[in-house]
């Protein structure tokens, strides 16, 4: 006979109340603390540079930044995701460690490997239940630059990815357009 130890189930309280897992890429997925395996340099220069042409473009009143937590559901039970970069409005209370979805504009995803599977579907439809009206997916490994607009429930209703590695998001009423040879070497 073999006893299965039951994983926790946190709440966001318990979640903050466990601070130190900064230093490591964790994420608290339905109650579960995962721990996802470092980033590639390779992964990393391309979120520093889709952080850098966003916050170049994105109109006044908008920042983009990395490493933020974000919450993504509270019941009933806690997911809170550490998106590669997003879009966060000026009026974001800035002294704390976690955001909320009503601040943002875009979140993206850089793939690598290991994430594939979870940036393209999984992510998608929290982003979406979420209410984040933009999913941005960078694809280096596939060449693939997409944008996931107009969350409904679950999903995302459109998708822009032409093949030209061109998409267009709206940030503060105001387009902002991305190229993917810009941000992929």
């Amino acid at each position: 006979m073999s006893l299965a130890t039951p994983l926790p189930s946190w709440n966001l309280r318990e979640w903050d109340a466990h601070r130190g897992h900064d230093e490591q890429h964790v994420e608290l997925v339905r109650g579960v603390p995962i721990v996802s395996p470092g980033e590639s340099v390779a992964n990393r220069r391309v979120c520093d540079r889709l952080s850098a042409l966003l916050n170049e473009r994105v109109p006044s009143g908008w920042f983009a930044v990395t490493e933020v937590e974000l919450t993504v559901s509270e019941d009933p039970v806690a997911t809170v995701r550490r998106p590669d970069v997003i879009v966060l409005s000026e009026q974001t209370p800035q002294d704390q460690a976690r955001q909320h979805p009503r601040d943002v504009a875009v979140v993206a995803e850089v793939v690598s490997p290991t994430s594939r599977e979870r940036d393209w579907m999984t992510k998608a439809g929290e982003y979406a239940a979420a209410g984040i009206p933009a999913y941005l997916v960078v694809d280096p490994g596939q060449r693939v630059l997409a944008a996931f607009t107009e969350p409904v429930d679950h999903a995302y209703t459109a998708r822009a990815d032409d093949g030209d590695g061109v998409v267009d998001l709206t940030v503060g009423g105001e387009r902002v357009r991305l190229r993917l040879d810009e941000i992929v070497a």
